[in-house]
């Protein structure tokens, strides 16, 4: 978040010299549907979620560096199914935050459809700030009293399969552009 080391987001973290070994990290994933199938960088939800972890990753930085942790921002494109399958991609978008996996909880919660987050007993079209907040700080102090991700054998949506499974831009082309879930 310096500018000091680059991430594939193009997010900086503090530098990798002698003294940043030492510090705490905490990696924030980013992980969200490839849209390049149907002719688009990104859907507007995928878009505005990841400005919102942005800018909550901003907002927490000053304190966190207080206490000597660094916070890592890693985006991943998921482009096939074997990759949805390997990194037990739920949702797009997901973040994962240490053991916490913030993912959509109603709505299509694949992710094909309208999606939302609940927090707090409110519905949500992007995560809060609340909730991503809570999630870095259970990070930090290593809160093993957050639900872990699922350990049984994971299966890919058949939403996902079928997104994956269409072969040519026309069949692509005829499909919505924001097929990843946005409104």
């Amino acid at each position: 978040m310096n500018g000091q080391n680059k991430i594939e987001c193009g997010c900086s973290t503090s530098s990798t010299t002698a003294s940043s070994i030492d510090k705490r990290r905490i990696t924030v994933d980013f992980l969200e549907l490839d849209m390049t199938r149907v002719g688009a960088s990104s859907c507007s939800t995928c878009t505005s979620v990841e400005e919102q972890v942005s800018q909550v990753l901003e907002e927490v930085k000053p304190i966190l560096e207080k206490v000597d942790t660094i916070i890592e921002f890693k985006k991943t494109l998921v482009q096939s199914l074997e990759q949805a399958k390997a990194l037990h991609f739920k949702a797009s978008p997901t973040i994962r935050i240490a053991e916490t996996e913030i993912i959509p909880t109603k709505g299509d919660v694949l992710g094909l459809e309208d999606r939302y987050w609940e927090w707090q007993g409110n519905d949500h079209p992007t995560p809060p700030s609340g909730l991503i907040i809570d999630a870095l700080l259970r990070a930090y102090v290593g809160d093993k009293n957050v639900p872990e991700l699922a350990t049984e054998v994971f299966q890919v949506s058949n939403s996902l399969k079928a997104y994956f499974a269409k072969q040519s831009t026309d069949e692509l082309s005829t499909e919505k552009a924001n097929d990843c879930g946005c409104p």
